[in-house]
């Protein structure tokens, strides 16, 4: 007994102290939950690598003998028992799973545990994803005016939404901002969704102060932020038009500098880049490729492609990716096997900074 208890008390200790100064993760076969207490940040990166292999110095044999559920993220066993990513079949069933009723399960007379609703409305979902997107906009708004030279407090953000869930989402986002105190908030809005939902939705966005249009404004360039709310992981296809145009504008400002990068517009894509695939990225060569990307509910498979488009990309060494919508039940989790990062004390968002927060390797995508 006491053989057994010693190394499960050291590796204890060194969990706790190495978590707490360097964020190390550590993740059960089942589950994958990381340790993560306080907000990360680049320069946390290299700390990690360094106190892990001390993790595993301290604690090497008799520990991971002893508990055989405790690996890392980077454990090559991970990719049997978990999945980090969602295809575009499982998002669906996901989301349907989410939103199952209880009237649903009353008439399948399932006592399977796994067919429990989560009875989520749409509306409820969309408020929460646009929440946690809205948190990820006023932050990069913050730091960018932190970074700015100008002695001006004015921020602006111009969030453009199409027609379906996406766009939702960022009428959501529009609402918050103005709420959070952005003072220019424009609501691209060129098709309207047809759901009274949707409505309300612009109604609640102009009534926090926010200017709603069917055009994208004329000085794109001199935004702080451009959120591109207009297509997510059911889409297929092409863009039509106005939108087509739309991402072709974005991508020209994000262009079109004078020659001074740091008035660049942060473009910042909401689940999945529009126009891109869910599962395989920018099939079309539309050459769309945002600043940050906001993954909602779990990554989709196409973020493995914005990884490798980062480090194709030299001139965009900033991306950055985060994971929000905290509102998964442990059930779908189960159902799944799905592996999601630790949100940090009550935020909605969570940055990956690490790729072993997704399973990959670090030698296979430069961060």
């Amino acid at each position: 007994m006491v053989s057994i208890c010693r190394p499960l008390l050291a590796l204890s200790v060194h969990t706790w102290v190495i978590s707490r100064s360097h964020r190390i993760f550590l993740r059960p076969s089942r589950f994958a939950s990381s340790i993560d207490s306080d907000r990360t940040t680049r320069t946390t990166f290299w700390l990690r690598s360094v106190a892990s292999s001390s993790l595993f110095a301290a604690a090497s044999s008799a520990s991971t003998s002893s508990l055989p559920n405790a690996c890392t993220a980077s454990d090559s066993s991970m990719s049997n028992d978990f999945s980090y990513f969602l295809n575009a079949d499982n998002a669906a069933a996901l989301d349907r799973d989410l939103m199952a009723s209880l009237k649903d399960n009353e008439k399948e007379n399932d006592d399977d545990t796994d067919s429990t609703p989560c009875a989520f409305t749409l509306e409820q979902l969309m408020e929460l994803a646009g929440l946690s997107v809205s948190q990820v906009v006023y932050q990069i708004l913050q730091e960018r005016q932190s970074a700015s030279s100008s002695s001006s407090s004015s921020q602006s953000a111009v969030i453009v939404c199409g027609p379906g869930n996406n766009g939702g989402d960022g009428l959501v986002v529009a609402r918050h901002l103005k709420l959070f105190g952005v003072q220019n908030v424009v609501l691209v809005y060129p098709k309207p969704g047809k759901l009274p939902h949707y409505q309300a939705l612009v109604q609640q966005a102009r009534q926090a102060g926010a200017v709603v249009q069917s055009e994208l404004p004329n000085n794109l360039s001199d935004y702080d932020v451009i959120v591109d709310a207009m297509f997510g992981f059911s889409f297929s296809g092409t863009p039509r038009e106005p939108f087509g145009s739309i991402i072709q504008s974005i991508q020209n400002a994000q262009r079109d500098t004078g020659g001074n990068s740091s008035k660049t517009p942060s473009v910042i894509a909401v689940d999945v880049p529009s126009g891109w695939h869910v599962n395989d990225g920018d099939i079309h060569q539309s050459g769309f490729l945002p600043d940050v990307l906001v993954s909602l509910t779990a990554p989709k498979e196409c973020v493995r492609q914005y990884y490798l488009q980062q480090h194709a990309n030299q001139t965009k060494p900033g991306m950055r990716h985060f994971v929000g919508g905290r509102f998964v039940p442990p059930s779908i989790l189960q159902k799944y096997k799905l592996a999601l990062p630790d949100y940090p004390n009550t935020q909605q968002y969570v940055e990956i900074t690490s790729l072993q927060q997704l399973g990959m390797k670090e030698n296979e995508y430069v961060l």
